[in-house]
């Protein structure tokens, strides 16, 4: 299955899932304390069900960051774009 463009954009800018992935930070914040790595992981882990590789943690942190650092987000903003793309991912849209 794939994904397509509007289906894509719908989801991103979803109020609904929006709303979600502030409370997926929240919890993430809650559980896996101010760490980012650790927050990465345990978001993955909970959105795909299967513990994450260093590679997917590492871009998760690198997303983090960039929003962080090039385009200044807040940290708790950027967490919650984290989640917003860890919501998105097919791996948690479709089941295999």
């Amino acid at each position: 299955m794939t994904v397509q463009p509007t289906q894509a954009l719908g989801t991103l800018n979803s109020e609904f899932l929006n709303q979600e992935a502030a409370k997926l930070a929240a919890r993430l914040k809650r559980e896996a304390g101010d760490e980012p790595r650790k927050q990465v992981a345990f978001g993955l882990r909970l959105v795909t069900c299967r513990a994450p590789s260093d590679a997917e943690v590492a871009r998760g942190v690198g997303l983090i960051d960039a929003l962080s650092k090039k385009d200044g987000a807040a940290p708790d903003v950027a967490l919650k774009y984290f989640c917003l793309l860890a919501l998105n991912l097919n791996e948690f849209v479709y089941v295999d």
